[in-house]
């Protein structure tokens, strides 16, 4: 027994047909987790989307400010400063 896996564009699908077509003994299928992710690109709205992809900047941009923080100020310092910011962020939430 012989088997192909492909993604499950277009082009792979109708490669899958003419692979079949060719040796009946093939078993020819399109790959699950690709099948999953373009049904999830087709049910997820464009709103979540744009926004998940906002948070995603967010925690980047975060993690090169945190470095870079880190390596300037030191663990310590920087958890210090860290506190600080969350103390006073709360504050500010409150009133």
């Amino acid at each position: 027994m012989r088997a192909v896996v492909t993604d499950n564009e277009k082009k792979m699908e109708v490669m899958r047909r003419e692979l079949k077509e060719a040796s009946d003994d093939l078993v020819v299928y399109g790959c699950s987790s690709h099948l999953l992710n373009l049904l999830g690109d087709d049910l997820t709205p464009q709103q979540v989307t744009s926004r998940c992809a906002s948070i995603e900047r967010i925690f980047s941009n975060f993690g090169v400010i945190q470095t870079k923080l880190w390596n300037r100020l030191g663990i310590q310092k920087a958890a210090k400063l860290v506190t600080c910011y969350r103390e006073l962020r709360c504050a500010i939430d409150l009133d």
